[in-house]
């Protein structure tokens, strides 16, 4: 019989939620990621905007900004 390394092949039990309602994510990096490539942006580092659409408008600008620069690499 083989030997298995630690880790490999074998999960941890479910653990039960801190609290009623709330699940955590299994792909919460994803969107600490994109709060960071956004972040990169001077304008988004704080909230400045009155308007809520006036905030949204600038994160599309910024992903725009950084997909245009993806595209420019490929």
């Amino acid at each position: 019989m083989a030997t298995q390394a630690v880790g490999q092949g074998t999960r941890r039990p479910r653990e039960p939620p801190l609290w009623p309602g709330v699940t955590v994510l299994s792909r919460r990096w994803v969107v600490e990621r994109t709060f960071s490539w956004i972040d990169q942006n001077r304008r988004m580092r704080k909230d400045y905007e009155k308007l809520a659409v006036t905030s949204e408008a600038f994160i599309y600008v910024a992903m725009l900004h950084l997909m245009a620069r993806w595209l420019a690499c490929v």
